[in-house]
């Protein structure tokens, strides 16, 4: 290189581009300074000025442009490396959410427990700018550290209870498999690499990791076995993060014994990144859009059996986490009807729409839920059974109604937003002759509401009183109650429920992202 290519190369430079993700990263380093200077009784207020400084990151993203995010234009910046996008730029606001959630639920989980508290938090806005970071990748050094970002830090999320022996057993499993996908990931963008980098194939370039590139080179070699299996290690990596069959399998133990904010991590924003990374790379100037024929069969298939598998595994747990874990593979199950829709037809522009549409209801009936739980926290956080929420509809009736609209949400009741968010996926399903999987997909909501409908019943039907000797007798349930502030928080996300559900976004009409 001359001097004049690096003098064009620093000047693409733009670090005001990622200044949401900067200032998440400088966030979570004052909160970890103010943990050291306040005074321990005033270490409650670090989850709470967290949330506030977080909401005004979140502020800046969507009125900083003083355009929606689907309006502003892509922007190229770092040599190619990142791009803005409207797609990026949404995930940026969902991530934000997020965190503010999961903030949150710290608060409430580590409130009474002998951890450290501020560590956290900091963890969880590192993790968040990194996932900001990777929905606008462009380039797969900047997907792969981004990816490498958000695993580390989860792996200590993951196990971060040392007092609990199930939060350090999920996450040494977690750590294991975690590390196994990091290779298969490498061995993916090692081998597209090596073919891309072929001068004796035609489209290979000098860096073929770059995904306009890459994009250039498939589209000539789409039928070539090395680039098929680089591409198939890549969507395995992917499948892991979101959950897809057959890589579920470190769900259930991980979802059970992480503490209940890392639990609502992986089930919401994690999945959400693994998304974001498919809409990424199958987008119509992704880098995989020409072998989107090839993959299409096998996402099908593996779509068919997440939807069934995860309904049919969830009806045999009580376990709440794990049951939750289980729901959250069909969950996927679904989103990947909505990736394939945009596989296999360019005439339903609008499900790209529909899937974020999708992930923002999933975040919602997420944090009621995972917020009453924490609340509760009945009686160890690892073993919150669906059994233990008996009568608690007799006890806190205000937390019982919001627990049921996040659970109904969940199970996609109308008129809720859960409802609407799997009816604008089965319509695009429709109209773009997926009707097997259609009928999978209609099967599989009558399924899940068997299983979220028992813990609605264990909430709201009276224990069968039984004859006892007094000394035979269990102690009465008491369910803990909820502060103002929690209540406020939890009813707010409520009525996000109700109302985006009774008066949705405009999904069936031209929305795209792309």
């Amino acid at each position: 290189m001359d001097y004049s290519t690096f003098q064009r190369i620093a000047a693409t430079q733009e670090w005001l581009t990622l200044l949401p993700e900067i200032t998440l990263c400088g966030i979570a380093l004052f909160l970890l300074l103010l943990d050291v200077m306040l005074p321990t009784r005033l270490n409650r207020w670090v989850p709470r000025i967290g949330i506030v400084l977080n909401l005004a990151v979140l502020t800046f993203v969507c009125c900083g442009t003083g355009t929606c995010p689907t309006e502003i234009e892509p922007k190229s910046v770092f040599n190619g490396m990142i791009v803005i996008t409207p797609l990026s730029q949404w995930f940026r606001v969902f991530f934000l959410l997020s965190n503010i959630g999961i903030l949150w639920l710290a608060g409430n989980y580590l409130r009474d427990r002998k951890l450290v508290r501020t560590e956290f938090y900091a963890l969880s806005s590192i993790v968040t700018a990194a996932m900001m970071l990777l929905v606008h990748s462009n380039h797969f050094v900047i997907l792969f550290v981004s990816l490498e970002t958000i695993a580390v830090g989860l792996y200590v999320m993951v196990a971060y209870d040392r007092n609990s022996p199930l939060s350090l057993e999920a996450g040494i499993k977690y750590l294991v498999v975690g590390g196994t996908n990091t290779a298969i990931l490498l061995l993916g963008i090692a081998l597209l690499y090596g073919i891309g980098g072929n001068p004796m194939l035609v489209g290979s370039s000098a860096d073929p990791l770059a995904f306009g590139n890459l994009q250039s080179f498939l589209a000539e070699n789409a039928a070539h076995p090395v680039a098929r299996m680089g591409a198939l290690a890549v969507l395995a990596s992917v499948a892991f993060k979101i959950g897809l069959v057959p890589f579920q399998i470190w769900i259930p133990d991980v979802y059970q014994g992480a503490p209940t904010p890392t639990t609502a991590f992986l089930s919401v924003s994690s999945k959400a990144a693994g998304v974001a990374v498919l809409l990424i790379l199958f987008s119509p100037t992704g880098a995989f859009a020409p072998l989107a024929a090839f993959v299409s069969p096998i996402l099908l298939l593996v779509t068919a059996v997440t939807l069934i598998y995860g309904n049919v595994v969830a009806l045999g747990y009580t376990n709440l986490k794990r049951l939750l874990g289980m729901s959250g593979v069909a969950h996927a199950g679904f989103l990947m009807m909505g990736i394939l829709v945009m596989l296999n037809t360019d005439s339903v522009s609008w499900v790209s729409g529909s899937i974020l549409f999708y992930l923002f209801a999933y975040l919602l009936a997420s944090l009621v839920v995972f917020g009453v739980m924490s609340i509760l926290s009945i009686p160890e956080d690892a073993d919150q059974d669906v059994y233990d929420y008996t009568q608690l509809g007799e006890q806190r009736p205000v937390l019982a109604a919001l627990l049921t609209i996040g659970i109904g949400s969940l199970a996609g009741i109308p008129p809720l937003v859960g409802f609407m968010a799997k009816f604008s996926l089965f319509v695009a399903a429709f109209q773009s002759g997926l009707l097997v999987l259609l009928g999978i997909g209609a099967v599989s909501v009558a399924v899940s509401i068997y299983y979220y409908f028992k813990w609605i019943r264990e909430i709201y039907v009276r224990e069968q009183v039984v004859q006892l000797d007094d000394e035979e007798k269990p102690e009465p349930k008491v369910f803990a109650s909820a502060s103002m502030t929690n209540l406020l928080f939890l009813g707010l996300v409520s009525i996000a429920i109700l109302v985006f559900g009774l008066f949705p976004m405009d999904l069936l009409s031209n929305w795209s992202l792309f």
